[in-house]
């Protein structure tokens, strides 16, 4: 066992002793703090609260204190030191994501077009802790296309979620100081003050990377400003070598008008008047049942599952779940749960056959990333990827050649013993035609299952529309085609590992269409890329669970700003979308509520 597998072998015991020790920690202050009340539950009153402190959350929670008292609510407690480092967080992603003592699991209904190999169930996990899944994702800063926002417009009938107008929001977010292709459109379209910072990744392999682009007849551009069919580097909201989430840009480094955070809180339901007011929220803290009203409005930032699920519990859903789960029905709404969007991919793995390659120095690398906290350098310090995205033949032949409906993502994986100089790609399928939707597990329900995980089922439905993988393989192959068909790449040797095509495939033609649908139907799986499960809509479609202001139809008081309101996935990574209709959001509550009435305001 060389050094770098001993190191890492450690990762798991890390996440899980701190995840524990962290809740330990937190419950002696929650014991000493409720102490005084008997164990009856105080009713606290703040201007809003925020349930869920995920990428949405902690925007819409960190800007709203700036002018009003705010309780943020968090199933999950503090990140466990292991995510931030952004080597670690590219390249050990998934053993983080899948990690249970900071995540939440799902499970999928049986599916029959994907997840053949585990009997068609696909496990997902999304992060439980502060700065939920956007604190341990791959910190790629992808906005998409600005087609998906002009798309979005149509839809809504609302010009503000176009791109145009959207922009506003993006930059909101951003201290943007990485390298540009384009420096002119530097003050233009990015943002120079947000609390966020955002880098490019340019690892030692971009200039081939821009070499292979040109081979294969591509153009190597900036993904964000007017994102295009491209090769391009890739945007990161990483500082000093550690990651950064919204949570330790937006809250955890805010010196004042925090918001007031309770960790380990899990919503139970939202509590609504007789007149259709939600004016409060019952939860429980370490399991202690609490107690919280709002003065102005209760916002769901629980993401694309955890937001479905708290409105079915609150009363809001398809009518016949409610019935299903006696829950008392407030607002029969069929489209809750519905419209579940996400990106599928397949994974692939190259081995680099160059005799001269050698592993940079594992502990020359840690001493360059520990030997200066306030300037970390070398390999650690940063995530080695870099993206194309192209358009399959199905997006031509419908008339959009100029928006991207595949995205290939490769990951130079230094410091993997079984796989020296190695090469991960992710391939996706970034506009599926194939939609799902995520139920609300009544049986789980009425046995008293409270944790999420518990209480919903995902149903993807990846590959229902056929089409959808006729285009992922056209992804597949354009990775081949990089990784062992351009001269900028035939240095290292590169060969796809195909050890993993599964045994039920290896009869068929060896990298043939049937063989990757094959291969798809059983290893194919989430991106990680969930959303529109309370989707937006006009007034008229009876599906839209928000109107496009992101308050919930029908419902006083009450909105959702997360990503489960996007009527449609954009076609790349989504957390910087999620940050821009968080701060969407913000501002149209800000709109709504401009200062305190009963006191200064605290906009700094």
């Amino acid at each position: 066992m060389d050094l770098t597998t001993f190191a890492f072998l450690g990762l798991p015991t890390i996440i899980q002793e701190y995840a524990e020790f962290y809740r330990q920690r937190d419950l002696a202050a929650t014991l000493k703090e409720l102490e005084p009340l008997q164990g009856l539950p105080k009713i606290e009153e703040y201007d809003f609260i925020v349930v869920g402190a995920g990428t949405a959350g902690n925007i819409v929670a960190g800007r709203l204190s700036n002018r009003f008292s705010v309780l943020l609510l968090e199933m999950g407690g503090d990140p466990p030191p292991s995510i931030y480092p952004a080597y670690i967080g590219s390249i050990q992603s998934y053993d983080m994501r899948t990690n249970p003592a900071i995540n939440e699991i799902y499970k999928s209904i049986p599916q029959s077009t994907s997840a053949l190999d585990d009997n068609g169930i696909a496990t997902v996990h999304a992060g439980r802790m502060l700065g939920g899944s956007g604190s341990h994702n791959s910190n790629v800063y992808n906005r998409g296309s600005p087609l998906d926002f002009d798309y979005w417009a149509k839809l809504l009938g609302d010009q503000t979620w176009d791109y145009k107008n959207m922009l506003k929001h993006f930059k909101d977010s951003e201290n943007f100081v990485g390298q540009l292709v384009n420096e002119r459109q530097r003050f233009e379209y990015y943002g120079q003050i947000g609390p966020l910072r955002v880098d490019v990744d340019v690892p030692d392999f971009l200039e081939n990377w821009s070499k292979a682009a040109k081979e294969l007849g591509y153009n190597f551009s900036d993904p964000n400003a007017h994102q295009t069919p491209s090769f391009t580097a890739q945007s990161v909201s990483l500082r000093n070598g550690l990651r950064e989430s919204t949570y330790d840009a937006f809250v955890k480094k805010k010196v004042l008008w925090q918001p007031t955070i309770h960790k380990y809180s899990q919503a139970h339901k939202i509590l609504i008047d007789n007149n259709n007011n939600a004016y409060g929220v019952a939860y429980t803290r370490h399991g202690i049942p609490c107690i919280a009203h709002a003065k102005r409005e209760v916002i769901v930032s629980a993401g694309a599952f955890g937001s479905p699920i708290l409105l079915t519990k609150s009363g809001i859903g398809p009518a016949d779940v409610l019935q299903a789960a006696k829950i008392p029905v407030k607002k029969n709404m069929p489209g809750v749960g519905k419209n579940l969007w996400d990106h599928v991919m397949l994974v692939l793995t190259f081995r680099r056959n160059d005799p001269t390659y050698r592993d940079p120095n594992f502990e020359e690398e840690l001493k360059k990333f520990q030997s200066n906290p306030n300037n970390r350098q070398g390999y650690l310090a940063h995530q080695r990827r870099t993206q194309a995205f192209a358009v399959s033949a199905r997006a031509k032949a419908d008339g959009e050649g100029d928006w991207g409906d595949l995205q290939v993502q490769m990951i130079d994986q230094p410091f993997i013993e079984s796989n020296p100089g190695g090469a991960v790609w992710e391939c996706s399928l970034s506009r599926p035609k194939s939609v799902g939707e995520f139920l609300f597990n009544t049986t789980a329900y009425l046995a008293g299952e409270t944790a999420n995980g518990k209480l919903g089922l995902s149903n993807f439905k990846y590959f229902s529309d056929p089409t959808d993988m006729d285009a992922l393989i056209e992804g597949i192959n354009l990775a081949i085609q990089i990784m062992e068909g351009t001269q900028a790449f035939k240095s290292g040797g590169y060969k796809l590992d195909e050890s993993f095509i599964p045994q039920a495939c290896r009869g068929l033609p060896r990298r043939s269409a049937d063989q990757w649908k094959c291969t798809l139907q059983r290893l194919g799986g989430t991106q990680w890329h969930w959303s529109g499960t309370c989707k937006m809509g006009k007034d008229s479609d009876p599906m839209a669970v928000v109107n496009s202001k992101m308050q919930v139809n029908g419902i006083n008081k009450l909105r959702v700003i997360d990503a489960s309101v996007m009527p449609k996935v954009t076609n790349s990574n989504l957390n910087a979308a999620t940050m821009a209709v968080a701060q969407k959001g913000v501002t149209e509550i800000l709109n709504k509520n401009p200062f305190r009435t009963n006191a200064e305001s605290r906009e700094i």
